[in-house]
């Protein structure tokens, strides 16, 4: 999915699937892992392209073995918790940020800037 600009990856993200087709998404997601839980890891990936600081940048929200209230709370707040993080990141050429969603909590996992260098950082969490 492609969105424009910063604050655009949570509402860009109920555009482009429409009302109908979100609710449908969160039910489908919710029965498959509900359905299908073992005892391996299971790992959902969200992933976006945005314009962010008039480049291209690739973001990814990663859950594992999601829940449903898990999958409710991300899609009520968690991918606007995405946006907020953008927003206070600026001045760095950076191309791919990579965040963990567990317990109701978004965390930065990693970024890296646009010729592929990770950046060193601690867990950001949300409070």
């Amino acid at each position: 999915m492609v969105t424009t600009g910063v604050g655009f990856v949570a509402k860009g993200f109920l555009e482009k699937l429409g009302q109908d087709a979100y609710a449908r998404l969160k039910k489908i997601l919710s029965d498959y892992f509900t359905l299908h839980k073992q005892s391996k890891e299971r790992v959902l990936d969200f992933q976006f392209t945005t314009t962010w600081q008039e480049q291209t940048a690739e973001v990814h929200v990663v859950l594992t073995n999601p829940t449903q209230d898990d999958l409710e709370r991300l899609f009520a707040s968690g991918f606007m918790d995405v946006d907020t993080f953008l927003a206070k990141c600026q001045g760095e050429d950076l191309a791919r940020f990579v965040f963990e969603y567990r317990e109701g909590r978004l965390e930065c996992l990693y970024i890296l800037r646009g010729d592929c260098v990770p950046l060193q950082i601690r867990r950001i969490s949300r409070d």
